[in-house]
């Protein structure tokens, strides 16, 4: 008898704390630690990189200052918009993942959506549209 209830005991533990953790915001990067951002977009298979300090802190900034949940597995999918790897001063990748749309983040193996405003996807998009022209 004392062997169930310790075993529905830590069954209620884990399925508590696993609550607890999907559900905990999660967020990305800090500004400090980024200088640029390596950009692919999978809509047109272009890539590029982003270095001007402004358009960096502003996606940077924008994802980290933003509330994330995970929504659910993310393996197996395929397709997005923009594919970011953000590097430090030495040339290191420090983070990568990809934004789906303005309220969704693949980070795998979890879907992330914005709790608390939208992602910087619009922006995004006129800097693809600018340095893609020149």
């Amino acid at each position: 008898m004392k062997k169930i209830i310790a075993i529905i005991l830590l069954v209620s533990i884990a399925t508590v704390g696993g609550i607890i953790w999907w559900n905990s915001p999660v967020h990305f990067l800090n500004v400090e630690d980024v200088a640029y951002i390596k950009v692919f977009n999978g809509n047109n298979g272009k890539s590029y990189v982003i270095d001007n300090k402004e358009d960096v802190s502003y996606i940077v900034n924008n994802i980290s200052d933003t509330e994330l949940r995970k929504t659910k597995i993310s393996l197996g999918y395929m397709g997005y918009k923009f594919r970011l790897s953000f590097f430090n001063v030495d040339g290191k990748e420090i983070d990568k993942f990809i934004l789906n749309d303005e309220n969704t983040i693949r980070k795998d193996p979890f879907f992330y959506e914005s709790k608390t405003g939208e992602l910087c996807i619009e922006y995004l998009w006129e800097l693809d549209d600018k340095i893609l022209a020149e």
